[in-house]
């Protein structure tokens, strides 16, 4: 691993820890880094870092780079004093394009150009109405409108709850009276799908279909993103099981322990061993001799049982 690649890890660490997401700006910098390696560079310079923002086609996503790699450089300037930052003004910055704002006229012409729709007896026409409809009036991102289940549209109290939106965020939008009258009409229309018993199907029926569709979706969706962000599984952990006599720590283990290099805890240390040890032979001294039994000779003055008494 190059000294360049292990300064990007400890950077891109310490932004993540602060709380940021930091996942497309990682992908850049990682991108960056591997150009660099294969130019065979150890520190940043100027040249090479406007040759990789430059290497892209598409020219409003110069600044984007060019910003992802002053901020990676200016951190490298407190550890590396070889470091060249490259100026903010190297490319021209990034101009959004101006949105187009529809007249009243034009909102029309479009929720009726959607009630056209082919097929005539099909959910797809009343779908797309109702969608542009409740984003012209309610003011809705295209993102909120397609993540909307029946569970957070409330038309009796004429309230939409939007969940988990921009920067995570929840809130609550107000309806009309007139959209909530539009939506419980499109709601009772027959949809044309047959049901088993020969009876058409209300839109509402079939809204809760598709409900349980993209739900199902949706999930299997995050579960992928979720498998492809996640770069370091965490360890799994053992189950935790209720603790016997025979898994019972013991008073040595249960001790905390005690700072290395202490000349003091250490004689402490064997002077409670030669003491529990002492302890010991004398109890097994006092036992023998309560049972009559004669005291034991150490081992180094016993007789072999090969050897005969003299």
């Amino acid at each position: 691993m190059s000294r360049l690649r292990t300064a990007f890890e400890r950077y891109i660490g310490m932004r993540q820890g602060l709380g940021y997401k930091y996942d497309g700006p990682a992908k850049r910098l990682s991108e960056f880094v591997a150009f660099m390696e294969a130019c065979g560079a150890e520190t940043i310079k100027n040249d090479l870092a406007m040759e990789w923002v430059t290497s892209m086609d598409r020219q409003p996503s110069w600044s984007i780079r060019l910003a992802d790699v002053r901020c990676f450089a200016q951190h490298l300037t407190h550890f590396d004093p070889l470091t060249e930052v490259s100026p903010s003004d190297a490319v021209a910055p990034t101009r959004r394009t101006k949105p187009y704002i529809y007249s009243e006229v034009e909102i029309q012409a479009l929720l009726a150009a959607a009630l056209s729709l082919p097929p005539a007896n099909a959910l797809r026409r009343w779908t797309y109405h109702c969608l542009f409809g409740l984003i012209a009036v309610a003011g809705l991102r295209h993102s909120e409108a397609l993540s909307l289940l029946r569970a957070d549209v409330d038309l009796d109290q004429g309230v939409l709850t939007i969940r988990e939106t921009k920067f995570g965020k929840s809130r609550l939008v107000p309806l009309h009276a007139s959209c909530c009258r539009r939506a419980s009409t499109a709601r009772s229309l027959p949809c044309g799908w047959a049901r088993s018993d020969g009876n058409d199907a209300d839109l509402s029926s079939c809204a809760s279909r598709t409900e349980g569709i993209c739900t199902r979706r949706a999930e299997a969706v995050r579960t992928r993103q979720g498998r492809a962000i996640s770069t370091k599984r965490p360890a799994s952990r053992i189950p935790e099981r209720p603790l016997s006599m025979r898994t019972m720590p013991s008073a040595k283990q249960r001790r905390p322990a005690e700072p290395a290099g202490n000349a003091r805890f250490d004689a402490n240390k064997r002077r409670g061993a030669r003491h529990s040890s002492t302890v010991g032979i004398n109890r097994k001294a006092e036992r023998r001799r309560s049972r009559g039994l004669p005291r034991r000779r150490p081992h180094s003055h016993r007789r072999s049982l090969h050897q005969p008494d003299r």
